[in-house]
This record gives structure tokens, C-alpha cells and sequence, in this order.
């Protein structure tokens, strides 16, 4: 049996889940899974909403959107796995929540077309390229008429020139 379709009956099995248009979302802890699910779900909306074409983009190259206890955001190319913060997603909006999903789709399409940033100048450089992708979608956001998103698109702003100067 393929390692895909194993780690999916594993995580359909174990683990609170949904799905959102063929996509599968599952939250790790039983206590806060329903919270983290449906605020998932919302921010996948906004992102179909706002911008139909990445929504496509996001929906081929993500297969799933897991909620952990992970300290950052990640995707894992080896499993088309979105790893979200827990702690993150329960306490921010949802449209913090679709960028974060933005920047870490725009890591998974950028290893689907074999762009691997190895090394710290290039990581550097994906990264940035990853943020703005985000900073783009939550201006998005801003014109759809999200609320909350300029702090939060002023405090990417500041981690972008940090990581320019070499500082990050």
C-alpha cells in the first residue's frame, strides 16, 4: 500500500479531522480540534474568496492542512503536509490564519517545481519571496474588507527587512 494512502487511514483513524473541498484538515489535540478545524476551514474560504487562482494553486500542491503542537508553520514535501501551530491558530484571526497557509503553499509550490533554497543566502531568498506572497494575499484581504490585517502586514514588513539586512 502507497505511504500516502497509509498516512491518510492513519490520520482519518487517530485524529479529529474535516474535509474542505477534498482537502483534509486534522487537529492533533482533542481539546481544542473542533476550535482549530473550523477556524481552518474559514480561513480556506477567504482564500477562495479572495484570490480563486491561488486557491487552485494552494489546493494542487497542499494535500493536507494539519494542526500540531509545532513552534512554527512548516511543510513537509515528503507528505504535501501544511503543519500549523496550534497555539497560533487558536488565538489569531482567520485571516492571519490564510496568510500563514499562503506562505507556507508558496514554500510547497516552490518545491514542486524543484526550487530547494539550500544554503543560507537562498533560504533567505525563498523566504522572503514566501513572505511576500503572504504580505500580497493579506493586502488582498484588506480590500475584500478582512479587518485586523495591517498590524499584522506592518509586523511582516519589519521581519522582511530584518531578513534582507541579514539580521534574521
Amino acid at each position: 500500500m502507497p505511504t500516502f494512502v497509509r498516512l491518510k487511514r492513519e490520520l482519518l483513524r487517530r485524529f479529529s479531522h474535516s474535509d474542505h473541498d477534498g482537502m483534509l484538515i486534522v487537529a492533533f489535540r482533542r481539546g481544542t480540534a473542533k476550535e482549530a478545524l473550523a477556524k481552518i476551514e474559514e480561513s480556506l474560504a477567504a482564500i477562495r474568496t479572495c484570490d480563486p487562482q491561488r486557491y487552485l494553486r494552494l489546493r494542487r500542491d497542499l494535500l493536507f492542512v494539519v494542526v500540531a503542537r509545532a513552534p512554527l508553520r512548516a511543510f513537509s514535501r515528503f507528505t504535501g503536509t501544511c503543519t500549523l501551530p496550534e497555539r497560533t491558530v487558536v488565538q489569531r484571526s482567520a485571516g492571519v490564519i490564510a496568510g500563514m497557509i499562503v506562505h507556507v503553499a508558496t514554500q510547497a509550490r516552490f518545491a514542486r517545481a524543484g526550487i530547494l533554497a539550500l544554503g543560507p543566502r537562498a533560504g533567505r531568498r525563498a523566504y522572503v519571496r514566501c513572505l511576500r506572497e503572504q504580505i500580497a494575499f493579506m493586502e488582498q484581504l484588506a480590500r475584500a474588507g478582512w479587518s485586523n490585517t495591517d498590524g499584522y502586514v506592518n509586523w511582516l514588513r519589519g521581519v522582511i527587512a530584518d531578513a534582507e539586512s541579514g539580521a534574521a
